[in-house]
């Protein structure tokens, strides 16, 4: 290994915490209002798809009533998911790529800072070129969706 590979080689993220629901995370920004945003380091491997999760919580961690709130999204996936497709496949459409929507892989959670479904919340999906598409949650309402490249 050269002096310039030792220097530069890239080290694997640290977690501030291992999560027994949400596993390895990492505190990465402080928010306005003395929260941390937190995420995954490695994606969770469930029956539904690999997930990511991303959340606003107090330095402690995620909350009761976030976890809870993983757990209520993913008991009722398929509801929530059937609630959403209109607009997926509409956003798909936008693009010329409704093609791919049998091709979607669920990919991030985004939990309201409550643990609330009625607070601001989110679902990520990738398509196979690797786009994220979000659909935003708002008082339990799917609204925005947003596509990114």
């Amino acid at each position: 290994m050269g002096i310039f590979s030792w220097l530069f080689k890239s080290t694997p993220l640290q977690p501030d915490m291992i999560h027994p629901v949400f596993g390895a995370i990492q505190m990465t920004l402080d928010n306005d209002d003395g929260t941390k945003f937190w995420e995954t380091i490695e994606y969770s491997k469930t029956p539904k798809g690999t997930v990511g999760f991303f959340f606003d919580a107090p330095a402690t961690g995620p909350s009761d009533a976030q976890v809870a709130q993983w757990h209520h999204i993913y008991e009722n996936y398929e509801t929530i998911f059937a609630g959403i497709e209109a607009l997926i496949r509409n956003e798909l459409r936008n693009y010329g790529i409704e093609d791919q929507f049998s091709q979607l892989e669920w990919s991030g959670v985004g939990l309201s800072n409550d643990g609330s479904m009625d607070s601001l919340w989110n679902l990520s999906f990738e398509t196979p070129d690797g786009a994220i598409l979000t659909v935003n949650f708002d008082q339990g309402v799917p609204g925005a969706v947003t596509f990114d490249t």
